[in-house]
């Protein structure tokens, strides 16, 4: 009677240990699931914070007329000029002039997500069906050189005022988690070296 007893307790505790294995083994498996979601947001942040990083700070750049380089600007919506040829300012009449515009309105059906929206760039006004990295949110502010942020849209005369722009973004997964989608939030602060000896 206390062999078969003994075997019955031993049972009760293998199964427990066997329960708490699979336990363990399903929550690494969906930390894994998750932190590998939240890398992924964050690599498509990251690619889309360095994308306008590296355009927006040429705003200007080797332009005769500078202070024109900013032809839109909005909360969601810029566009803006800049010359790869340095030459050009030195008036040798080799334009290279690139003229940049980015855009986010167009909401983003190829992703399960329904807060996301395309992020639209246009280069030299071809048109673009825009990338999908996930962006719920794209925030542009304007200021000048005191510092003053311009209402937006800012008008054509307040163009040329524009000095630094502040670029919110956020980001979330495509596909949720457990029902939760990863988030991220990104600001940065632009100064086109360009516009500020205008």
């Amino acid at each position: 009677m206390n062999s078969m007893l003994d075997v019955i307790i031993s049972f009760i505790i293998a199964g427990m240990i066997i329960l708490i294995v699979v336990q363990v083994d399903t929550s690494v498996k969906a930390s894994s699931i998750f932190i590998q979601q939240d890398l992924h947001t964050e690599e498509n942040l990251k690619l889309a914070a360095d994308i306008m990083n590296w355009e927006m700070r040429k705003i200007g750049h080797c332009l005769t007329r500078p202070e024109r380089a900013i032809t839109l600007a909005d909360t969601s919506q810029i566009r803006f000029s800049y010359n790869k040829n340095p030459k050009a300012v030195l008036g040798v009449h080799i334009s290279d002039s690139t003229h940049i515009e980015y855009i986010f309105v167009t909401p983003d059906t190829s992703t399960e997500n329904p807060r996301d929206k395309k992020f639209v760039r246009k280069v030299n006004g071809e048109n673009h069906s825009g990338y999908s990295l996930g962006l719920t949110r794209l925030r542009m502010q304007y200021y000048n050189q005191q510092g003053f942020e311009f209402s937006t849209p800012v008008v054509s005369d307040s163009l040329r005022k524009i000095r630094m722009i502040r670029v919110s973004l956020q980001i979330e997964s495509k596909e949720p988690f457990k029902g939760e989608y990863s988030r991220f939030m990104y600001i940065m602060r632009i100064t086109p070296k360009n516009l500020l000896g205008i």
